[in-house]
């Protein structure tokens, strides 16, 4: 998949933290879709068609999980969650809720290069 072809919805309310992640998507080859709400990240796919999302899971006015959620049950979109925790419950529960995987902040790009092989937006070695 080319960059122009795969846009990567990244849901943050921190516009630093978006920011960041969509650089890092960026020297991935891939586009990013910026949303600071869920409401923004519901338009952003209807209009763009992501094929993927990353969810912060401490948003503003929404829960990360809850946002989630309706991202793969409405849109069949696979989702990865982003915290900075680090803990356990935060990865089982993303599991339970239907993400794909959780990355912990600050990202490490090995783990993200990993998590984008495994969306299939990444050729392995690449």
């Amino acid at each position: 998949m080319t960059a122009e072809s795969a846009p990567v919805l990244v849901l943050d309310a921190s516009p630093l933290q978006r920011l960041l992640l969509m650089r890092a998507l960026r020297a991935e080859g891939l586009t990013s879709l910026p949303a600071g709400s869920l409401q923004e990240a519901c338009e952003a796919v209807r209009r763009a068609g992501p094929v993927a999302a990353f969810v912060e899971l401490l948003l503003d006015a929404d829960n990360g999980f809850a946002c989630g959620r309706r991202l793969i049950e409405d849109f069949d979109l696979p989702c990865v969650l982003l915290s900075a925790s680090g803990q356990a419950s935060d990865r089982d529960w993303a599991l339970r809720c239907g993400f794909r995987a959780l990355l912990e902040r600050p990202l490490d790009t090995a783990r993200l290069r990993a998590v984008l092989q495994d969306l299939g937006l990444r050729e392995a070695g690449a």
